[in-house]
C-alpha cells in the first residue's frame, strides 16, 4: 500500500509513536543491480578484454556513480534532467534490442555489459528484467525478513523505510547481504557506503504544516478560478 502512495501522504506519515520515517535505498538501483550481476559473470568468464570495463563499472558501483558517468561521457545523455536520464537508461536496459541512439551510446560506453545484456535478450528481452527484479528480491525483501520484528521497517521495492535510530542496522545489513550474494565481486576491502543512501522521508511538523497550508491555499485558489 504504501509503494503507491503519493509522495506528499508518505512524507506525511508517522510511527504509532510519532517518530519520523527514513530511507535507506540503493544509487542507481537497476543499473546497480544489472552492474553487480554482470560482475558476478564476468568474474567467472574473466578475459583481459573485460578488464578495463570490469574495473570501471565496479568503481561506478561503489560510487554510486553510474547515473553521472553515463550524462557527463555521452553527448546523447549530457544535459538531460535526472528523471528522463533515468528512463532513458532503463528503458535500454529492460526493453527488446533496438538500434536506438540510447542503446548505441550505452553500449559504446559499456561494450561488454551490453554485450552480456544483449545476448539474454536474444532469447527473451524480458529475461533482464526478470534477472534485475529476482536479484532485488533476493536483497531487500531478504534483508526486510531479517530486520528484528521489534523493529520498525516497511519495504518498497529497491528501499527500505525504517526510524532514525535504526537505519544504520538496515544499512549495514543491506552491505552484509550485498557482500554474501556477489562474494569474489565485492572484496572484505570494498567501501560500499556510498552504494546505500540513507535520507528522511517524512517532513518536520513545522515544514509539514507550512505545506498543508500551501497546498490548501492552492485548492482554494483553483476552486475559486472554476466556480
Amino acid at each position: 500500500v504504501i509503494a503507491s502512495m503519493p509522495k506528499l501522504i508518505r512524507e506525511s506519515i508517522r510511527t504509532k509513536s510519532n517518530e519520523l520515517i527514513w530511507e535507506v535505498d540503493m544509487s542507481s538501483a537497476q543499473p546497480s543491480i544489472i552492474f553487480l550481476e554482470w560482475l558476478k559473470w564476468a568474474k567467472k568468464n574473466y578475459t583481459n578484454k573485460f578488464k578495463d570495463e570490469y574495473e570501471l563499472c565496479l568503481k561506478l558501483l561503489l560510487d554510486g556513480g553510474i547515473y553521472k558517468y553515463i550524462e557527463s561521457n555521452s553527448e546523447y545523455f549530457k544535459g538531460l534532467e535526472y528523471k528522463k536520464l533515468k528512463e532513458s537508461v532503463l528503458t535500454v536496459i529492460n526493453d527488446e534490442n533496438k538500434p536506438t541512439k540510447q542503446n548505441k551510446e550505452l553500449s559504446r560506453l559499456f561494450p561488454n555489459v551490453f554485450k552480456w545484456i544483449n545476448s539474454i535478450k536474444k532469447v527473451n528481452f524480458k529475461e533482464v528484467s526478470f534477472l534485475g527484479q529476482s536479484a532485488e528480491a533476493d536483497i531487500f525483501v531478504e534483508v526486510y525478513k531479517s530486520i528484528p520484528d521489534d523493529k520498525f521497517a516497511l519495504i518498497i521495492h529497491d528501499c527500505i523505510l525504517t526510524t532514525e535510530k535504526d537505519v544504520l542496522l538496515v544499512k549495514k545489513l543491506l552491505e552484509d547481504r550485498i557482500r554474501k550474494l556477489f562474494d569474489g565481486v565485492i572484496l572484505e576491502h570494498h567501501n560500499l557506503e556510498k552504494l546505500f543512501k540513507i535520507s528522511e522521508v517524512s517532513i518536520r511538523d513545522e515544514l509539514l504544516e507550512k505545506t498543508q497550508r500551501d497546498a490548501y491555499s492552492k485548492k482554494c485558489q483553483i476552486e475559486r478560478i472554476n466556480s
